[in-house]
């Protein structure tokens, strides 16, 4: 593979640009939608936010990514604050699936080996009364636990760089992009069934199109899709690449090759009831290529997040 092993040692803190949420900033979550798209016009009240917490939920969520695919079973769970926010946890996560084969409740850990702590690994959610996460609590702990479940001493740099600001301001917005998915992107908004809108989001360097592909069942179908710049690419990734190499004393890798004419697209999809925004099934899909000439990679990442309201516990008169 043409990618050496200096630049992947700090490859993964690119991924917030190349790989990562395309909303996000890796800085924190996707900035806030905005209200009703200029020149739309609304066939109903803009989407609110309303889980009626407290308000738990079982979700079974899927991702594959490198080829491989793991299957997460855990409830969601949305307990109110004094300020009339709420907070997220996962509750009960489990590993239940790798590389679509079942794992026997015994086996789980065991089976994921060091991987199970990195995905279950999950601080919690701060989210304000209007969707939009304020922030995220725990990222320290959950990188600790990450690094603790590692053995060896080959990769005492690595860790040092896991623990830099740079690395953590990238989980938090990987971790608040999930809840943007589900909830925080579509506060806001409204549109027609079949109209489409295209304008920037979060700058001028991210175009994105949404969509509203109809109503099925009660549910509404939005789909969004993001593509930043191949310039803004370049930036952001190699200044965030070097400040965390700066941090750990390593030696900052020319990107250059690397990132010329990096291309990504990531797509949000979800089907919601329009009635406090409570998604039953959403998926995520990022898709970059990056490399110089024929040497170029491509890779993706899917996941899908299946929500069972009908075994919802509180959530105001949630079945």
């Amino acid at each position: 593979m043409w990618l050496s092993a200096r630049v992947k040692r700090v490859w993964f803190l690119s991924s917030c640009v190349i790989g990562g949420a395309g909303l996000s900033a890796c800085g924190g979550a996707a900035p806030p939608a905005a209200s009703t798209p200029p020149g739309a016009a609304a066939a109903t009240a803009p989407f609110t936010f309303d889980w009626s917490p407290p308000c738990r939920v079982p979700v079974v969520e899927t991702t594959r990514k490198n080829g491989h695919e793991i299957g997460l079973a855990y409830w969601l769970d949305v307990q109110p604050e004094e300020n009339g926010g709420v907070t997220v946890r996962r509750r009960s996560q489990e590993i239940v699936t790798l590389d679509g084969a079942p794992v026997r409740p015994a086996e789980r850990r065991l089976a994921a080996g060091a991987m199970a702590e990195q995905w279950l690994a999950y601080p919690t959610l701060v989210v304000a009364r209007d969707g939009q996460v304020a922030r995220v609590d725990g990222v320290d702990a959950a990188i600790e636990r990450v690094i603790a479940a590692r053995r060896g001493g080959a990769r005492s740099q690595a860790h040092d760089l896991m623990r830099t600001p740079e690395v953590r301001a990238y989980l938090e917005g990987e971790y608040a992009v999930e809840w943007d998915l589900l909830v925080g992107h579509w506060v806001g908004w409204s549109l027609p069934i079949g109209q489409t809108w295209t304008g920037e989001m979060g700058g001028p360097d991210v175009r994105g199109v949404l969509e509203h592909l109809g109503e099925f069942d009660g549910l509404v179908h939005l789909r969004y899709r993001a593509r930043p710049t191949s310039e803004s690419i370049r930036a952001d990734t190699e200044a965030r690449v070097k400040a965390a190499a700066d941090r750990v004393g390593s030696e900052v890798p020319d990107l250059g090759a690397v990132l010329e004419g990096a291309w990504k697209e990531t797509t949000f999809e979800v089907h919601v009831d329009p009635a406090g925004l409570r998604p039953h099934f959403a998926r995520l899909t990022h898709v970059a290529q990056l490399g110089p000439g024929t040497e170029r990679e491509r890779t993706e990442e899917a996941r899908r997040y299946e929500l069972d309201w009908s075994r919802a516990e509180g959530c105001g008169s949630a079945p």
